[in-house]
């Protein structure tokens, strides 16, 4: 029962993302914003814990079907919003991926894999304040260049969401 709850919660999330989506053509990061490169399946800092996991298909349809998670955790109370964008280094197209204000629960989102194909850079933009992302004067952004190469896969919704729950058995800043 609990995989089922698990794909349905990822699905629900793909929907919502989905429904959020949409796609512009502007280059400029905020001067002010300073940028941090992740380059592993995780991590910890500026009161952020973040994992990344893949839900492997198993149903024979190759990698295009696979879903990409990430799960991110505030652990200080600095952090009142976040926007996550996908974008295209060569033409420097920007798609808005998932805006939401922060709360203490972990903020799960799920992406079919493909989408790295044409997104293949991801930017999480933190904000101190609602007025800030409405704005858009993030305080620091966290990029990944592609899937982190350390990010492990799963066969099954549980394992995936088991390893995203170890992942933050981890005490607040």
């Amino acid at each position: 029962m609990r995989s089922k709850s698990a794909l349905y919660f990822f699905m629900v999330l793909f929907i919502l993302s989905s429904m959020v989506n949409s796609t512009r053509t502007w280059t400029d990061t905020p001067p002010e914003a300073r940028m941090v490169h992740g380059s592993l399946d995780t991590f910890k800092g500026e009161g952020i814990a973040l994992a990344w996991g893949i839900l492997k298909n198993s149903q024979g349809k190759g990698p295009e079907a696979d879903r990409v998670a990430i799960r991110i955790h505030a652990l200080s109370k600095d952090w009142e919003a976040l926007r996550i964008e996908g974008i295209d280094p060569f033409s420097g197209t920007r798609s808005t991926i998932y805006s939401a204000l922060l709360s203490e629960a972990p903020l799960d989102l799920s992406l079919p894999r493909s989408h790295f194909d044409a997104f293949p850079r991801t930017e999480i933009h933190f904000f101190r304040s609602y007025t800030d992302l409405l704005e858009n004067k993030p305080q620091w952004i966290l990029y990944f260049v592609g899937v982190p190469d350390t990010t492990p896969e799963f066969l099954s919704a549980d394992q995936l969401v088991k390893h995203l729950e170890k992942t933050f058995t981890i005490a607040p800043q």
